[in-house]
């Protein structure tokens, strides 16, 4: 049906020549489309069938949630995923240098930014240390105390 609508020329020649071939070999006398007729008959009960089936085959598709692939990771966590592969604390400039050398390019000053946890935020970027100065992915000891750790009431 969809190469009949986009090419009615070739759709109209292949129609004719099987009309001719019929005609050519007795196939279209009044006996043979009586039978094709009683066929088509028979056919309607098999064609609603088919239709409900579509019909629930786009219900179906359109209920379909799209999932859309992750968003590139964030420089955030550009930074977290290095420290936790690292194990071992950076300053802000060592860790700006370690992801300049893979190609990404973040400041120190926004690092440092990311690095120190305020109490407002859920989740802080990173675990500092009682300076901040050093930062790291993994939890601060717990001979630290709470001294580099914010509280939260």
């Amino acid at each position: 049906m969809v190469l009949a609508a986009n090419n009615p020329l070739a759709a109209t020649a292949a129609v004719g020549g099987l009309l001719w071939w019929c005609h050519r070999h007795s196939y279209l006398t009044r006996d043979n489309w009586r039978r094709l007729s009683q066929a088509g008959g028979a056919a309607k009960p098999l064609l609603k069938l088919a239709q409900a089936g579509m019909i629930e085959h786009r219900a179906l598709s359109d209920s379909l949630l799209v999932v859309k692939p992750p968003a590139y990771p964030t420089n955030d966590q550009f930074a977290a995923r290095y420290l936790a592969r690292y194990g071992q604390p950076l300053t802000p400039g060592e860790l700006r240098d370690a992801l300049a050398r893979r190609g990404h390019i973040i400041s120190a000053a926004q690092l440092k930014r990311n690095m120190t946890p305020t109490v407002r935020s859920s989740v802080p970027p990173a675990i500092c240390g009682p300076s901040a100065a050093r930062c790291s992915s993994r939890p601060a000891p717990e001979s630290a105390g709470a001294a580099g750790s914010p509280e939260v009431a």
